[in-house]
């Protein structure tokens, strides 16, 4: 099911509006079948049109999923997409998972890697639209959830919240052994790396 997340108050306006524009354009070309490399040149064009003398790259990564501790987690991946835009200090990303992990001594919390560049601790939790595979068990009195950029990492969480329960991270319960999971995400965050 599709759950609208919010973009946090560390993106300013225009960012926001530009990255909402997009993210329904990203994810259409990709569903199309448009190539990682042809959705991040045309995410160049749009972003140089928006923001003249802006410095920018772009560019695709490869996201993973794992546990805090891996064991002898194994994970079949059928989708790996990420694209990234970098305009200065802001990294926004989007993502395709589709994987099955299989486990026996895994353990912790669920961690998504492979983000192109480290999250700064000035990032707000900002996150914007992803969608869960109906196999998803939220957590107790957990209705809706966000991605968490992990400070100092190339890492994402994901975090669910609800009336009177916040802050409840996802781990083996809401990705089960041997179960199929489908993870789209789109967000922001800020990274201090500088620019190669």
């Amino acid at each position: 099911m599709a759950r609208r997340i919010f973009l946090g108050d560390g993106v300013p306006t225009a960012l926001k509006k530009l990255a909402e524009g997009q993210q329904e354009l990203i994810s259409a070309l990709a569903v199309a079948g448009i190539s990682p490399s042809q959705i991040s040149d045309l995410q160049a064009a749009i972003v140089a049109a928006l923001s003249p003398g802006l410095s920018v790259q772009s560019g695709s990564f490869t996201p993973t999923f794992s546990f805090e501790t891996p064991g002898d987690l194994s994970v079949a991946y059928s989708t790996q997409f990420g694209v990234y835009r970098r305009m200065g200090d802001l990294v926004w990303v989007n993502t395709r998972l589709v994987f099955t992990p299989t486990y026996i001594t895994s353990s912790g919390l669920a961690r998504f890697g492979g983000l192109p560049f480290t999250v700064s601790a000035e990032t707000l939790n900002n996150a914007g639209d992803f969608s869960t595979g109906s196999s998803i068990v939220f957590p107790a009195g957990t209705t809706d959830a966000a991605f968490l950029f992990l400070s100092g990492t190339t890492l994402s969480a994901i975090s669910s919240f609800g009336s009177g329960v916040s802050g409840t991270q996802w781990g083996l319960t809401q990705f089960p052994t041997g179960a199929s999971t489908v993870i789209p995400f789109t967000g922001w965050y800020v990274t201090t790396d500088p620019m190669p």
